[in-house]
């Protein structure tokens, strides 16, 4: 998506969770790097202001970590841990509907059960 902004368009968050889901359903190689860098891309449209439609959700952010235990790899599992905090400290700073849920905690955990790194299986418990 261009950066410049068309008054005439309408970008909502929509695309941007089907592509995201997509990663996170059927995995691939980088599924998880490609998916924290749409979700970016989505964050950079809506928090500018540019395009206020263009929403994230909670979900987003869990299909973002829930792409990471579809390819774990070196250091997938603080990736996921990242995406985690970062919904974690928007809910803190009163952003609405942030609030990680059961599926977060959930998706974490696998995450870092999967990773291959040193010490990701001890925080998966």
């Amino acid at each position: 998506l261009s950066a410049e902004h068309d008054q005439s368009i309408h970008i909502t968050g929509a695309p941007f969770k089907t592509l995201i889901n997509s990663y996170a359903m059927h995995g691939s190689e980088g599924a998880g790097e490609k998916a924290e860098v749409v979700l970016s891309k989505l964050e950079e449209h809506y928090y500018s202001g540019l395009y206020p439609e263009a929403r994230p959700s909670v979900d987003m952010y869990n299909d973002v970590i829930l792409a990471w235990t579809k390819d774990p790899c070196e250091g997938s599992g603080r990736r996921a841990q990242e995406i985690f905090t970062r919904m974690q400290e928007m809910h803190d700073e009163g952003i609405p509907n942030m609030k990680p849920n059961g599926f977060s905690y959930m998706a974490l955990a696998v995450a870092h059960a999967l990773c291959p790194d040193e010490g990701c299986q001890e925080r998966a418990e």
